[in-house]
């Protein structure tokens, strides 16, 4: 083994012991923000989300460290490091290689039989290219994965307020939400992958939610639009009770934002746009089946 490659082992070996526990102490805050297994005992959910912030650029830095040197090292294993070789009988049998003849140089058999700069590239070359390109996906994956869990975009300053806000409590239409973390006077909902972040006064990517002086409501629950009773035919089943029919009903709005979406007239509305509280029926909510969009409440 050479000196460059006893080096890299080094560094897949010492990067491994402080690899590991980051691992786990980034799977526990993010158990302890999910609320799972009780962890929430041991730390509250906003240090446990500070935490598992902090913990993104050490952990794609040491995941990188360790893992290129590994796939460089695999590679040499398997000889990918080395020059081709050619078994050579006599003088006269040495290959000439492919090079333009400015660039030959025939000092030495070696330099003669060896790969040229405009040539194929050694074994070294393809392990390094190699090495290069693991890295590459690997910051390429974990881009991805930390911009999923940024914060979708949301309505600022648009929560319901004054008249309107009152006429929605006194008609129990208001319900403090569920899965949502508490951020000082901001709170970021955790329903879906959106993770909408709030200020006080800001609705949420669905609509649904809004953010009152630091607590996280929903307008939603148990308030549906629109209802209707379908052939069981039109729901996503396979020989399901043929014949019967089905009870459908629907909140408004939702997470996603599909364009050929057949739902749109409530999918991406508000619920003070679909409802009239003072007279208790529905505004403009057409009666639509197949309420298929992801759960809001």
């Amino acid at each position: 083994m050479n000196k460059f490659n006893f080096i890299l082992l080094k560094m897949v070996r010492w990067s491994g012991w402080p690899l590991l526990p980051l691992i786990l102490l980034f799977l526990l805050t993010g158990y302890i923000m999910d609320g799972r297994y009780g962890l929430s005992r041991v730390l509250d959910e906003k240090s446990a989300l500070t935490f598992h912030r902090m913990l993104h650029v050490p952990l794609i830095v040491l995941v990188l460290v360790h893992s290129v040197p590994a796939v460089y090292l695999c590679l040499s294993a398997m000889g990918l490091d080395q020059p081709p070789r050619r078994a050579v009988t006599e003088k006269s049998e040495i290959p000439k290689t492919r090079c333009p003849k400015e660039s030959r140089n025939p000092k030495s058999e070696r330099e003669a039989t060896g790969p040229c700069l405009g040539g194929r590239l050694s074994g070294s070359g393809r392990a390094g290219v190699a090495g290069i390109a693991g890295a590459a996906s690997l910051f390429d994956f974990f881009s991805k994965w930390r911009a999923s869990e940024a914060p979708a975009d949301i309505f600022k300053g648009d929560a319901p307020k004054g008249e309107l806000w009152e006429l929605w409590r006194k008609r129990g239409w208001v319900k403090e939400a569920s899965h949502y973390l508490k951020l000082g006077l901001n709170v970021q909902c955790k329903v879906c992958p959106n993770n909408c972040l709030l200020a006080p006064g800001d609705r949420s990517h669905c609509r649904n939610k809004f953010n009152f002086d630091g607590t996280l409501y929903t307008l939603v629950y148990a308030n549906p639009c629109t209802f209707h009773i379908d052939p069981v035919e039109k729901k996503p089943l396979f020989h399901f009770l043929p014949g019967s029919r089905t009870f459908s009903l629907a909140t408004s709005g939702c997470v996603f934002r599909c364009l050929n979406c057949q739902n749109w007239e409530i999918s991406q509305k508000k619920p003070e746009e679909t409802k009239r509280p003072a007279r208790g029926r529905a505004a403009r909510a057409p009666a639509l089946a197949d309420r298929l969009h992801p759960p809001t409440k």
